[in-house]
Order: C-alpha cells, then sequence, then structure tokens
C-alpha cells in the first residue's frame, strides 16, 4: 500500500489542526443573508467537483468584501499559519519516509510512534486552533457568515463528489467514512502546497544568490547540478553539519576568485541572519511573549478519533 493511502485516514485525524473541519453529514449553511451568489463550487461536463488550488477557507477569503486593515489581519493569520506548517512539514520529511517503511514492514506500532511525532510538531498550530475559526473570530459578522457559508458549501459539495464516484464506480457510498477520506486528502494536499512553497522559495532564493555571485557559467552549472543532488540526499533539510561539508566542496570546485566571492556572500548572510535573530528577540522582549512550553492540551486532535 502507498504511503498516500496509508496516511489518508490517519491524517483525516489531524486535518482539523490545519483547516476546517468538512460538515460531513450536514447540509450547507443557511444563516447567511441572500446576498450575490459567489461561490467555490464549480462541477465539469463529467459532473465532478473542479478541486480548489487552495484551502477552501483562502479561497473563500478572496470572496469577502473586507476593509483594507481587515484583510491585512486575515491574510497575516494566514500566512503565520503556513510558516509554522511549512516549517513542520520540511522537518517531517524523514518522518514521512520512515512512514512509508514501517507500513511495507506492516508494523503497526512504528506507525503509530511516528504519527504521534508528527502530531506533537502540529502542535503550535492545534493549539491555535481550525484555519477556519481563527478567521472566522476576526471576520465583521456579515463577512463571517459568508465565509461559513462558502466554506460549508464547499465541503458539501466534496461529499457529493464522493458519491458521485461511487456510483460511476458501482461501489456502496458510506458518508463517515468518506467524511473521513475527504478530511486525509484534505491534509494531503495540504502537505503537497507546502512543499512546493517551500521548494519554489528556496529556488528562488538559489537563483538570486546565483545572479549576485555572477560566476562563470561553467562554475554555475557545476554548483546547480552539486545543489540539486545536495537537496535530494538531505530531503530539503540538512543539518548544519551536511551544510558546512557541502559548502566546503562547492567552494573546492571554484576558481580563487569565485571562491573569495561565495565566502564574502556566506558572510554577509550570516551577519543579515544574525542582525534579524538580534531584532526578533528584542520584539520579543518588549512584548514581554515566551514561546510556550507547556504540554498539547488533553482535547489535541489524536484523542479525537473524528476530529
Amino acid at each position: 500500500m502507498s504511503l498516500a493511502r496509508v496516511l489518508l485516514v490517519l491524517l483525516a485525524i489531524l486535518a482539523p489542526a490545519v483547516q476546517a473541519d468538512p460538515p460531513a453529514l450536514a447540509g450547507p449553511s443557511v444563516e447567511a443573508p441572500i446576498q450575490a451568489r459567489s461561490t467555490l463550487v464549480r462541477w465539469d461536463y463529467a459532473g465532478r467537483l473542479v478541486l480548489l488550488d487552495s484551502s477552501a477557507e483562502e479561497a473563500a477569503i478572496a470572496l469577502l468584501e473586507l476593509t483594507r486593515e481587515q484583510k491585512e489581519r486575515v491574510l497575516e493569520i494566514v500566512a503565520e499559519r503556513a510558516a509554522i506548517f511549512d516549517k513542520v512539514i520540511i522537518t517531517s520529511i524523514d518522518l514521512f519516509q520512515r512512514f512509508e517503511s514501517a507500513d511495507e514492514s506492516k508494523n503497526g506500532a512504528q506507525m503509530l510512534d511516528l504519527l504521534g511525532q508528527f502530531t506533537e510538531r502540529l502542535g503550535p498550530l492545534t493549539r491555535r486552533g481550525s484555519l477556519f475559526d481563527e478567521v472566522y473570530s476576526v471576520l465583521p459578522r456579515e463577512q463571517a457568515m459568508r465565509f461559513a457559508r462558502l466554506v460549508d458549501e464547499y465541503h458539501w459539495a466534496l461529499l457529493r463528489d464522493a458519491r458521485r464516484a461511487a456510483e460511476l464506480e458501482n461501489r456502496s457510498f458510506d458518508a463517515v467514512q468518506a467524511a473521513l477520506q475527504i478530511r486525509g486528502q484534505e491534509m494531503l494536499r495540504a502537505i503537497e502546497r507546502s512543499l512546493e512553497r517551500s521548494t519554489v522559495a528556496g529556488e528562488r532564493e538559489f537563483e538570486e544568490l546565483l545572479e549576485k555571485l555572477d560566476l562563470k557559467p561553467e562554475s554555475e552549472q557545476t554548483i546547480r547540478a552539486m545543489a540539486t543532488d545536495f537537496a535530494a540526499r538531505t530531503n530539503l533539510n540538512p543539518t548544519k553539519a551536511q551544510t558546512l561539508v557541502f559548502v566546503v566542496q562547492v567552494l573546492a570546485e571554484l576558481e580563487p576568485g569565485e571562491r573569495a566571492k561565495v565566502v564574502r556572500k556566506i558572510i554577509e548572510i550570516n551577519r543579515e541572519d544574525r542582525r534579524a535573530a538580534r531584532q526578533a528577540e528584542e520584539r520579543l522582549r518588549e512584548s514581554g511573549d515566551t514561546m510556550s512550553d507547556e504540554p498539547m492540551p488533553d482535547d489535541e486532535p489524536m484523542a479525537d478519533s473524528g476530529g
């Protein structure tokens, strides 16, 4: 069984930490006032739902009528959560690979242990609540109701689409099982989007660095090949020791003048990182805020088998 198939139901348990809970056994919300029928739901010619490229919550935000200040606050929440989630995912690639190995060897105990580790890493998000709840709480009443209608309507359409798929494949349909599968699939798509964001950001930074270094074409080609291999070997999440070895290997491939450029750039980047870290620490002290070291709450998603 593939990693995606195994994770599907298990990730459904964790889905509320990242997204809203699909109202699988209830119809779309009807409390929103009648207004322009903007919707996230689109059906193709085969009668199948056109899936969104983002979460339903993010797509719904784009259809709300908000002031600039309100929209900035909402997008700030989305960005904060995405940054936390991206960090969790990029540092959990090894867990996913070990999970796949455990699945292949039918090691259920190890699979549960790895899932527990992943759940613990999601702590900063589970403590905040779902994306839906966090966005809903800062919206003005009318737009909050519209937001709920848009998201509920899309989640209801997901369930209708699952029923349609069962009919086309001539198999029985179970609403509860379909709801779990939908949540698992939503989580998998969230992970895929996270990896894509991290990869694109890394590629952009890498391209900007090469442009600033202005190396010879041959040297640039060599570094690109080395970087591609390095990213694959370290799963995009190298340790400091691995990074140091990689830098030394890159320097060894360059000519003396190019080597000096790279060293100067590394020093510049490290200086900027230290300055940013100091500024963040100062802001933290000024706000009197500290990172929470408290254990996961008792009502974390793992304790709720149905979400």
